[in-house]
């Protein structure tokens, strides 16, 4: 659901590999609508990962644990729209931790929605796109 999901499905699409991390243990779904993704992301020779045990349900801390490896093991992050209080914040708080690059969409007008892009960006943390 959202822009993780439509990321690996672009990458899929695209016939390329992608990484998943997930706030679960390995035999679960969160959201349940992305079993049959998973299933893709593995069956195209991607990747599964989790810091989890074996049935170990999601929740908003191991949400926030995930962000925090989505963060360690990227590049660049990218934000697309976030509120300010949103996971992605959380993303955004440990990728300056990490010191990567950070991106931030601008939009023309505001919109609670992207109250997260205009903070980055207002306070220098990231860069405009």
């Amino acid at each position: 659901m959202g822009c993780d999901t439509a990321a690996h499905q672009g990458c899929l699409a695209a016939q390329g590999e992608t990484l998943a991390i997930v706030a679960t243990g390995l035999d679960l779904t969160h959201p349940k609508e992305n079993r049959l993704l998973q299933e893709r992301i593995l069956d195209r020779g991607g990747l599964l990962l989790s810091e989890q045990p074996i049935g170990v349900k999601a929740n908003p801390t191991r949400l926030i644990a995930r962000n925090r490896l989505q963060a360690a093991l990227s590049q660049e992050v990218v934000v697309a729209q976030c509120p300010v209080r949103s996971g992605t914040m959380h993303t955004v708080r440990f990728a300056r931790k990490y010191g990567k690059r950070i991106y931030a969409a601008r939009f023309n007008r505001f919109d609670a929605n992207s109250s997260g892009n205009e903070i980055l960006i207002e306070a220098g943390w990231a860069q405009p796109l």
